[in-house]
């Protein structure tokens, strides 16, 4: 199963132009799945870096708008786009 997820996710690479990495983790942001060109930026795949969104989400949250389920950060030359997916 997981073979044909990250097959899935290497074709997104491929068809979506500019698309770089695609990383799915856990809660606290350890890569569970990852597709990865070779253009994708090394910052972006530290285990520290990934690790923002979670932190993001939660001092995000203390706004008082309630808990985010998506945030875009945009860098000079790269933009992320991280998204929550709950599982029960």
């Amino acid at each position: 199963m997981v073979d044909d997820l990250r097959k899935y996710l290497n074709h997104l690479l491929e068809k979506v132009n500019g698309l770089h990495c695609i990383l799915i983790t856990d809660r606290d942001g350890v890569p569970l799945v990852r597709a990865v060109t070779e253009r994708a930026p090394q910052l972006a795949l530290r285990p520290n870096f990934i690790s923002t969104f979670g932190m993001a989400t939660d001092q995000a949250s203390k706004l008082g708008l309630g808990r985010n389920k998506t945030i875009i950060s945009m860098y000079s030359s790269y933009q992320t786009y991280a998204c929550l997916v709950a599982t029960s």
